[in-house]
């Protein structure tokens, strides 16, 4: 008798390990269907806004052209803090950095879960004088994901500024920087990106009436 309770007893115990793998086997499967659900919903081809055409235009009569040489680390300071003034909250977890390509670093959300991840970009000036940039890789923690499903979920996560357009299916994002300047008192336009060799060159076209207002103004103060 007791050794029937023995083997009863015993064939309990070696059914417990293989339920336990089972249960995690399951659970594996579950979560991985889940995660490329997810992803499959969430980084299907994403479009914010449109790459701006328009040629860019000036008023020879009523500005002043200003051509300015800056090196990457001015560049990079002037990007994050327009960037920071102007998305606010949405920009706080980006940090944009110009080193041999322009690199995007910040947290993107998959599953619930703030993951870390670095976009490589490589700028090029467009015929109008905006900037487009093509995505080249990008690294997202321990998960391998390509560069058109990180711009989709970004596209879909953050409040895109409305001069800045985002084509995830073509990998590419593009600063509109004439639609940036019919919207401020001064115009960008961009002439030269060359990161490797630390050369960037941008015109601006300042209003007149700011420099003779700024020089009325000094002039009352003295």
């Amino acid at each position: 008798m007791d050794d029937n309770k023995t083997r009863s007893y015993s064939r309990k115990n070696n059914r417990s390990p293989i339920n336990g793998w089972k249960w995690a086997f399951i659970f594996l499967v579950a979560f991985l269907l889940g995660f490329f659900i997810y992803l499959g919903i969430n980084t299907r081809p994403a479009m914010v806004n449109e790459p701006n055409t328009m040629a860019f235009t000036t008023s020879e009569e009523e500005e002043i052209e200003l051509l300015t040489r800056l090196d990457k680390k001015e560049m990079e300071q002037i990007i994050n803090t327009y960037l920071e003034a102007e998305m606010g909250a949405d920009f706080e977890n980006y940090t944009i950095a110009l080193t041999e390509q322009l690199e995007v670093h910040g947290q993107i959300e998959i599953l619930t879960f703030d993951v870390p991840f670095s976009l490589y970009l490589e700028p090029y000036v467009t015929e109008n004088g905006n900037i487009q940039l093509r995505g080249e890789e990008v690294e997202v923690g321990n998960f391998s994901l390509p560069v058109s499903s990180v711009m989709s979920l970004m596209a879909r996560q953050m409040s895109v500024p409305d001069f800045i357009a985002i084509d995830s299916e073509q990998q590419r994002i593009t600063i509109n920087l004439n639609k940036l300047s019919a919207t401020n008192e001064f115009g960008v336009e961009m002439i030269k990106i060359d990161l490797e060799a630390d050369e960037i060159e941008l015109k601006l076209h300042v209003n007149k009436r700011i420099i003779t207002d700024q020089i009325q103004k000094e002039s009352h103060n003295e």
